[in-house]
């Protein structure tokens, strides 16, 4: 009767230390890299904030930028005529390029 040896029932260490450094190199492209790549893009949205532009927030929220507070890192955007709210500048997701439609009027509106 012969007993296996500890080193024959171990494996190869190399093929260990392999899968290790594929499973490391995957999850870099899957979850660190986008998010690099996310902040990225939302740094160069509110760094090009300017009094005027249009944007929407993460709540999906249309409005023109009126005034920005780099103290407190807020924008104020003014979200229908003669009504402005302030919001953090995180909120801000993206700066529409093509300007906002225009309110249609009602039926019948003869001005």
């Amino acid at each position: 009767m012969s007993v296996p040896l500890a080193a024959e029932s171990q494996g190869n260490p190399l093929g260990s230390l392999l899968f290790l450094v594929v499973i490391v190199a995957a999850l870099y492209f899957v979850m660190i890299r986008p998010g690099r790549k996310r902040m990225q893009h939302m740094q160069a949205v509110q760094s090009s904030l300017a009094p005027g532009r249009e944007v929407i927030t993460t709540a999906g929220l249309y409005g023109t930028v009126t005034g920005l507070d780099e103290d407190n890192g807020t924008v104020t955007l003014e979200i229908a005529p003669g009504v402005a709210a302030k919001f953090a500048r995180g909120a801000v997701m993206k700066v529409v390029d093509e300007p906002l439609p225009e309110a249609i009027d009602a039926p019948g509106d003869d001005e």
